[in-house]
């Protein structure tokens, strides 16, 4: 599945599954759907042939007390001022 079907389908049931949606930065879950968008390409693209290198098997989720937590930030600007306070 790509990322702009992932997006539709969590778009339609993200009002009865996560009410706190809202109240997130979009960006932390952006991540992580194109996150899971690619495990499957590449799991796919693996299965089929089309992807060179060593085999790909099927997305796991990642430990969060292992993994280092990231985010990346892909629309707007940011902006960072010197004297704001945390």
């Amino acid at each position: 599945m790509e990322l702009p079907a992932l997006r539709r389908v969590w778009n339609q049931a993200k009002g009865e599954v996560a009410p706190w949606w809202a109240q997130c930065s979009k960006e932390a879950f952006n991540t992580g759907l194109d996150g899971v968008a690619r495990a499957l390409r590449n799991f796919s693209d693996s299965k089929a042939g089309k992807r060179a290198g060593q085999k790909v098997g099927f997305p796991r989720f990642k430990s969060r007390r292992r993994a280092t937590p990231s985010v990346r930030f892909t629309t707007g600007v940011i902006r960072w001022r010197a004297t704001a306070r945390m």
